[in-house]
């Protein structure tokens, strides 16, 4: 049987959520495996009065996070293959000539493992298995992100992820995987979790297509996708060091005696 050919695809120097355990997997199957960087020839939309809570909050979670290994890491990969695109909106778009040098190396499945942009149009067709991702968040009740932020400001009790087949709706594709782990009070300790957790799934999910030549059963369209959560501004990080500061004392009190 002819091995699959996988390409991982993230945008050039970008932050992409930790996949060791399906690079892993990877490395040790018969899979030819080719490595895409996007290039984009304009920065998405951006408001600049947002610039200095989001500096804020990426302040806050480095702290949070300074403890224990960060569940980011930087995508430089070797000898990577250019994908010239553009932002349209918040939508990604690639030119003819990305689009044949994916078709030229005869990929099978893209894996998405981080970066900018929604993705619609051919590129979503281009692989015969389609574009797979994961969303680290319950997309019946949270899109868009930061990862376990806003379900600490919420204060519930679990924080969800999902490995989807990308569409062009944001974290709505065709959820292939569907997971969750304890909400810690702390988004620092969430995306520690949630990356570990959804790295698992997403191996599995891999696991399962190699065995089969096919992807798995996808859950049936939700009629509802949740609300689109997007960076927290100043006030959102006040509720969210109040919400934190409530729950940690909650779980204390559960610990004593």
């Amino acid at each position: 049987m002819d091995r699959l050919t996988i390409g991982i695809l993230a945008e050039v120097n970008s932050s992409v959520f930790r996949w060791s355990r399906t690079h892993s997997l990877l490395k040790s199957e018969n899979v030819r495996v080719i490595w895409f960087e996007e290039h984009p020839a304009n920065l998405p939309p951006r408001r600049l009065t947002k610039i200095p809570a989001s500096l804020a909050w990426r302040i806050l979670n480095r702290i949070e996070t300074q403890s224990s290994t960060s569940p980011y890491e930087r995508y430089y990969p070797k000898d990577p293959i250019a994908l010239p695109c553009r932002f349209n909106g918040h939508f990604k778009e690639f030119t003819p000539v990305a689009l044949d040098r994916i078709k030229s190396e005869s990929i099978d499945l893209i894996i998405r493992i981080g970066g900018r942009g929604i993705y619609r149009d051919e590129i979503l067709q281009t692989p015969p298995l389609g574009l797979i991702s994961i969303h680290h968040g319950d997309n019946r009740q949270y899109r868009g992100g930061p990862p376990g932020f806003w379900e600490v400001v919420d204060q519930t009790e679990t924080c969800g992820f999902i490995v989807q087949r990308l569409t062009k709706t944001l974290d709505g594709g065709n959820v292939l995987a569907r997971g969750s782990v304890a909400n810690t009070g702390s988004a620092g300790d969430n995306q520690n979790l949630l990356f570990s957790a959804a790295d698992d799934a997403l191996s599995n999910t891999v696991s399962f297509i190699l065995q089969h030549r096919r992807l798995p059963p996808a859950e049936p369209a939700l009629e509802h996708l949740g609300p689109i959560y997007k960076m927290p501004n100043f006030r959102d990080l006040l509720r969210y060091r109040k919400a934190r500061k409530a729950m940690l004392k909650r779980v204390s009190n559960s610990k004593t005696p």
